[in-house]
C-alpha cells in the first residue's frame, strides 16, 4: 500500500466519494447508490492490502470505477428524488408486525425443510463414494472421500441426477433463512436461521469444494440485508462495532475454510504444508483485482458473447452453449508463478456486450435495484427478492455473475414467486377471518396488495378490531 500509484489511489478516492454521496442522498449504506460504490471500495483494498505483490493495472481499476459510476447514476433513477427515509412510526410498526411474524414463520418453516432435503443429498452421495471406491465407513474414510470426488469433478464426470438435484436445495434454504434472520426477534430462534451451514459445510467437505458453502453465505447476506431493509425502511445501520466485528471473524473464517478444503484435495498426509495450500489459495482469492487489469490491457473487442459469459448456465440448459468446467476461462499470471482464471463479472459482462454495452447494462441495473429498493423500504414485501439478488450480485462480483449458475437463479424465482405467495395467503386468511367475525368482505377500492389494505385507514379497522387468531398463532411462533 505504500507504494500505490497515484492513479490507484485516486480511482478509491473517487469510489469513497461517490459512497459518501450516495449515503448523503439517500441516508443509508444500503441504498444501491451507496451501497454499489461503498462494496467495491472494501473489494479493491481487500487485494491492495493482503497481496501486495500482486501488480494492478490503473486502467482495469479505472474501468471498474467507471461501471459502478454507471450503476450509481442508475440507481440514483431509480430511487427517485424522495427524500431519505425516517425511522417507522408506532402506528406503522403495529400494523406490519402481525405480517411480519406470519412471514418470517413460513421463511424459516421452509428452511428448515430446504436444508432436510439437501442434507439428504449430501448423505447420498457421501455413502455413493463410499461404496464406489470401498472406502471404510469412518472419519478418515470421509476425508479421503473429498479427495477423491475432487479428482472425479476434475475430469468432468458427474454424479448422478437425483443426488445433484437433492443437493441445490441449499441455496434456497440460505437465501429463506437469510430474508427470514431480521425478521425474527427471538435469539433462541434467530439461530434456526443458520441450519443451512449444517448441509453446505457437509457438503463441501465430501466434495473438496468451496464453491457451495461460499454462494450459500452470499445468499444469505444477501437476503439478510434486503430484509433489513424492509424491516427498518432503509434505516439500517451498517457501521456498529458489533456488526463489524462480525464481518471481520466470517472474512477470516472464509480464508480458514477455503485453507481447509486445500488440505482436503491434497490429502491429508500433506497436511503440515500450510504454506503451499496458501499459495495456491492467495491467487483465487485475491488475485481478481490483478487478473482483470492484465486480461483488460488485452482486450480483443471484435467478438461478442452475447450473454453467454454472465448467463452462460441459462445457455447451457437451452442447449445453446456446451457445458464446461468451472468458468471455461483460461488463467493468468498475477504474479511470479501464481496464476488465476477468476477476472471479475466485469469481464464476462465486457466480453459480452463490449464497454460501451456494459456501461448501458451497468445504468440499467442500477436503475432496477433502486426501483425495488425503494418498494422494500416502503413496506413492500415481494420486492425483498430483487433487491437480495441486487445486494447478491455485488458481493459475488469479484468472481463473476452470480447468476450464471442455473441453481441459484432459480434460487431467486422461487424466492420471488413465494414471497408473492405469503402476501396472497396472509390478505386471504386477513379477509377470510374479517368477514367471519365481523362480516366484512372484499378490500378497499386502491389497495393492490396485503401492504396497501393494512397500511388504509379502513383496512386498519377492519382488522384491527379481529383478533386474527390463527395469524397471531403464527406470530407467536416466530
Amino acid at each position: 500500500m505504500s507504494n500505490l500509484p497515484f492513479s490507484i489511489f485516486a480511482a478509491l478516492m473517487a469510489l469513497a466519494a461517490m459512497a459518501f454521496l450516495g449515503r448523503l442522498n439517500r441516508g443509508s449504506w444500503l441504498a444501491p447508490s451507496a451501497f454499489a460504490p461503498l462494496a467495491w471500495l472494501g473489494l479493491a483494498l481487500l487485494p491492495l492490502i493482503t497481496a501486495p505483490d500482486f501488480w494492478v493495472s490503473p486502467t482495469g481499476v479505472w474501468v471498474i470505477v467507471l461501471l459502478v459510476f454507471c450503476t450509481q447514476v442508475g440507481a440514483y433513477i431509480g430511487e427517485g428524488r424522495q427524500a431519505p427515509v425516517k425511522a417507522p412510526g408506532e402506528p406503522w410498526r403495529k400494523t406490519r408486525i402481525e405480517f411480519r411474524s406470519f412471514l418470517a414463520t413460513q421463511l424459516l418453516r421452509w428452511c428448515l425443510i430446504f436444508s432436510l432435503i439437501s442434507l439428504l443429498g449430501t448423505i447420498l452421495l457421501t455413502f455413493t463414494g463410499f461404496e464406489a471406491y470401498r472406502l471404510p465407513f469412518s472419519a478418515e474414510g470421509f476425508l479421503d472421500l473429498g479427495r477423491l470426488l475432487s479428482v472425479q469433478r476434475y475430469d468432468e464426470i458427474q454424479d448422478p441426477f437425483l443426488i445433484r438435484l437433492l443437493r441445490v436445495w441449499d441455496f434456497p434454504a440460505a437465501l429463506f433463512a437469510g430474508m427470514a434472520f431480521p425478521l425474527i426477534s427471538d435469539r433462541r430462534k434467530k439461530m434456526l436461521t443458520f441450519v443451512w451451514l449444517c448441509p453446505a459445510l457437509l457438503n463441501a467437505a465430501a466434495v473438496a469444494a468451496r464453491a457451495g458453502a461460499v454462494l450459500c453465505l452470499v445468499a444469505w447476506l444477501a437476503g439478510s440485508l434486503a430484509a433489513q431493509v424492509y424491516v427498518t425502511r432503509g434505516t439500517f445501520r451498517v457501521f456498529r462495532r458489533r456488526r463489524l466485528l462480525i464481518g471481520g471473524i466470517t472474512l477470516v473464517s472464509v480464508v480458514l475454510f477455503g485453507l481447509a478444503i486445500g488440505v482436503l484435495r491434497a490429502g491429508f498426509e500433506r497436511v503440515h504444508d500450510y504454506l503451499r495450500v496458501w499459495d495456491a489459495l492467495r491467487p483465487g482469492a485475491f488475485g481478481y483485482l490483478a487478473a482483470f487489469g492484465r486480461w483488460y490491457e488485452n482486450y480483443d473487442p471484435s467478438d461478442l458473447g452475447c450473454g453467454v459469459n454472465t448467463l452462460r448456465g441459462l445457455f447451457v440448459l437451452l442447449r445453446l452453449h456446451p457445458r464446461q468446467l468451472g468458468f471455461g476461462l483460461e488463467g493468468v499470471n498475477v504474479g511470479g508463478i501464481l496464476g488465476t482464471n477468476i477476472f471479475t463479472i466485469f469481464r464476462g459482462l465486457i466480453v459480452d456486450v463490449s464497454l460501451p454495452g456494459s456501461m448501458i447494462a451497468s445504468l440499467g441495473f442500477g436503475l432496477f435495484s433502486g426501483w425495488a429498493y425503494m418498494r422494500s423500504s416502503q413496506g413492500q414485501s415481494s420486492y425483498v427478492a430483487p433487491l437480495a439478488a441486487y445486494y447478491a450480485v455485488l458481493l459475488f462480483s469479484p468472481v463473476i455473475c452470480i447468476f450464471m449458475f442455473n441453481s441459484l437463479l432459480g434460487a431467486w424465482i422461487l424466492s420471488w414467486v413465494f414471497l408473492v405467495w405469503v402476501e396472497w395467503r396472509y390478505k386471504a386468511l386477513v379477509l377470510r377471518e374479517s368477514h367471519a367475525k365481523m362480516g366484512v368482505s372484499g378490500t378497499p377500492s386502491g389497495a393492490s396488495n396485503i401492504s396497501d389494505f393494512l397500511l388504509t385507514g379502513k383496512g386498519r379497522r377492519r382488522v384491527g378490531g379481529a383478533r386474527l387468531s390463527w395469524i397471531s398463532r403464527a406470530a407467536r411462533r416466530s
